[in-house]
């Protein structure tokens, strides 16, 4: 996995965590399947400039902070309101987010969206 498909990965994974939509609907949108999602998910391949425009559209983000980060970012009150967390929180977290290596931003992010995920089929299995 290259550095690139870290970062795209983890954006895509903030975004489906922040919006709420499901695979399926960002698979639909991109014109892929859900496992070709899965694969970006999970850092095994990365969309396509086609894609990638697709997917910016879809969340209502730039093609640029897609790729780079730069760019349309959530200030730490649209975050803290997204999140259900106080300002000071977020910017904690942001803190600790410039601080830390990609390994442990890494391993953390996957911690974080195993437990939405969790928590998410545990809502559906409700319904």
């Amino acid at each position: 996995m290259t550095y690139t498909n870290k970062k795209i990965d983890r954006r895509l994974r903030t975004l489906l965590i922040y919006s709420g939509e499901k695979r399926e609907n960002l698979a639909c949108a991109a014109g892929v399947t859900t496992p070709v999602v899965n694969r970006w998910l999970s850092g095994a391949g990365v969309p396509d400039a086609y894609q990638l425009r697709d997917i910016a559209n879809f969340f209502g983000m730039s093609y640029e902070w897609l790729l780079d980060g730069k760019d349309s970012v959530p200030s730490v009150d649209e975050l803290a309101e997204m999140l259900g967390l106080s300002a000071e929180t977020v910017d904690e977290l942001l803190t600790l987010a410039a601080l830390e290596s990609d390994t442990l931003l890494s391993a953390l992010d996957d911690a974080v969206y195993g437990i939405v995920s969790a928590i998410a089929a545990a809502q559906e299995d409700g319904k």
